[in-house]
């Protein structure tokens, strides 16, 4: 069976922003949301990353 995801990029998008989209992924029938897994910015043009585990 076929999985459609939402990757959702929190080193570029505010916490708020990133849930408001999956909430609208969802609505469109996405089943899946990923995201990567660094606890911390690598440089300063990420600095929304979160602590993906929380």
């Amino acid at each position: 069976m076929t999985v459609y995801g939402f990757h959702a990029s929190h080193e570029q998008v505010p916490p708020a922003d990133l849930l408001a989209a999956a909430v609208r992924a969802e609505s469109a029938g996405f089943t899946a949301a990923m995201c990567s897994d660094h606890f911390s910015p690598w440089s300063v043009r990420q600095g929304e990353s979160g602590f993906a585990w929380s």
